[in-house]
């Protein structure tokens, strides 16, 4: 992330306020993957992939990639 600029609060101002919210099939492991898409802290039009993935113990883990628009 912040190889392009960007910070943690950028991915809760997205998650806070999402302007667009889409799931967007499975991963290449079988883990479903989402698409959310908003404005980072300092207004810029980001969008954010999520993979969920749980372990044998019910524990989850949230996999995310942000890119901008």
């Amino acid at each position: 992330m912040t190889e392009r600029g960007l910070i943690w609060p950028d991915v809760l101002a997205i998650l806070d306020a999402p302007a667009f919210v889409q799931r967007d099939g499975d991963d290449r492991f079988g883990r479903e993957k989402w698409l959310v898409r908003g404005f980072a802290a300092d207004g810029l039009d980001i969008e954010m992939v999520c993979v969920l993935d749980e372990d044998d113990k019910g524990n989850l883990t949230v996999f995310i990639t942000l890119f901008t628009h």
